[in-house]
């Protein structure tokens, strides 16, 4: 409730004047609301998952992003799935990265150290944000169908190596 409102607003919109998918990432984590203990809080003990949609203004068909995490936020790590993703991984689609997650949460043990995940998810997202502005360069350059290729190749090649970053936190927290 305002514990939520109090960081998406005072915290983040205030002072960067926009809220980001990792603000909204952060405020999903919160696990207690302190001056309402009986609210329940975003990331509660039967969240399962959360997504914020982020629709480009520009380029909404081409450059719009979902940032899923695919468990309880709190034990999880948040992925921008491009709109136009063309190979979801195995780990997804078994439910593999889920199960992995919540494993996580029913230990409760972090998917990663939280200065770890925040650089991870920084890394992530920076990456994404970086290929949704190349594919955004050539989408201006040129209305042709043939772009619709290039861009997507630019932002699935971003998911992929997004993809293998989790692979690879997930290999070193479970050690």
């Amino acid at each position: 409730a305002y514990t939520v409102l109090d960081y998406l607003i005072n915290k983040a919109w205030r002072q960067n004047g926009i809220v980001t998918p990792l603000d909204s990432a952060a405020a999903s984590r919160i696990s207690t609301i302190e001056d309402a203990p009986k609210v329940y809080p975003p990331c509660g003990k039967a969240t399962i998952s959360a997504t914020t949609f982020v629709i480009d203004k520009e380029y909404p068909e081409y450059l719009s992003t979902a940032y899923m995490v695919f468990s309880n936020p709190g034990s999880s790590c948040y992925l921008p799935v491009p709109l136009c993703v063309r190979n979801i991984p195995d780990m997804i689609l078994d439910g593999s990265f889920s199960t992995y997650s919540f494993n996580l949460k029913d230990q409760k043990k972090p998917f990663l150290p939280p200065e770890e995940l925040a650089a991870l998810e920084k890394r992530l997202y920076a990456r994404h944000a970086a290929a949704q502005e190349k594919a955004r360069v050539i989408l201006r350059s040129s209305r042709k169908y043939t772009t619709w290729d290039e861009v997507a190749k630019l932002l699935n090649d971003a998911f992929e190596q997004n993809v293998q970053d989790i692979q690879a936190a997930m290999k070193k927290s479970a050690k």
